[in-house]
C-alpha cells in the first residue's frame, strides 16, 4: 500500500472514530444529565428515549468491534486498526511499530468483552446467549469509555507518527442541535403541558 493509499484509509478509519465521539458525546448529554433530565424524557417520550439509548449504544459497540477486527477473515479484508498497522509497519522504524503494537495489543484486550456482545447478541444471534440472555455480562459505560479513549490515543499516535497530524476527538456540536438543548426544550414542553387544565 502506497503512502497516499495509507492515509485515504487513515482518514476513512479516523472518521469512525471521531463518529464515535460526536454519538458518545450526545449520548452523555442526554442520558448522564442528572434525573431531572431523565425525568422529562421519560415522561413524555420514555419509549422513544430508551429506543434510542439502545441504539446509540449497539452502534457503539458496533464500531468498537469494526474498528478492532483482525487485519483480515479469510480472504476478507478489514478496514481495522489491526490492517491499519499492518500497512504502516513498513513506514515505522522499528520503536515506533514496537509501541504501536504494545498499544493496540492494550486496546484489543479492553475490547474483548464488546467484541463477545458484537458476536452473540447484535451481529450474530448465538443461541445460547439468546435462550440465556443473562449469561451475557451487560456492558458498563466505564468499559465503553475506555476502550473509546484507547482507540482514539492509537489513532492519534499513529497517525501523528505517519503524517504530522494533530488530532483531537473533542466534538464541537453546533450550538442549538445538541442535546442539551433537545432536553431544554423537552422540559419546558413538559411544564406547558403540565399548565394545561
Amino acid at each position: 500500500m502506497t503512502r497516499v493509499e495509507l492515509e485515504a484509509l487513515a482518514n476513512k478509519i479516523n472518521d469512525a472514530v471521531v463518529q464515535i465521539s460526536y454519538r458518545w458525546q450526545i449520548f452523555c448529554q442526554l442520558y448522564d444529565s442528572g434525573p431531572e433530565s431523565i425525568d422529562a424524557m421519560n415522561r413524555r417520550g420514555s419509549n422513544v428515549f430508551q429506543l434510542l439509548q439502545t441504539l446509540i449504544i449497539d452502534d457503539i459497540v458496533l464500531s468498537l468491534a469494526r474498528l478492532t477486527d483482525k487485519a483480515s477473515v479469510g480472504r476478507n479484508v478489514n478496514a481495522s486498526l489491526p490492517y491499519l498497522l499492518d500497512q504502516a509497519s513498513r513506514y515505522l522504524d522499528q520503536n515506533d511499530h514496537t509501541i504501536l503494537e504494545a498499544s493496540l495489543a492494550d486496546l484489543t484486550r479492553e475490547v474483548v468483552r464488546i467484541r463477545n456482545h458484537r458476536n452473540k447478541a447484535l451481529a450474530h444471534v448465538d443461541l445460547r446467549s439468546a435462550l440465556h440472555a443473562d449469561r451475557l455480562p451487560r456492558l458498563t459505560y466505564d468499559e465503553l469509555e475506555s476502550a473509546m479513549a484507547k482507540c482514539k490515543q492509537f489513532m492519534s499516535d499513529l497517525t501523528a507518527v505517519l503524517f504530522g497530524w494533530s488530532t483531537h476527538y473533542d466534538v464541537l456540536i453546533p450550538y442549538g442541535c445538541d442535546g442539551a438543548t433537545l432536553l431544554k426544550v423537552l422540559k419546558a414542553g413538559n411544564r406547558s403541558l403540565d399548565a394545561v387544565p
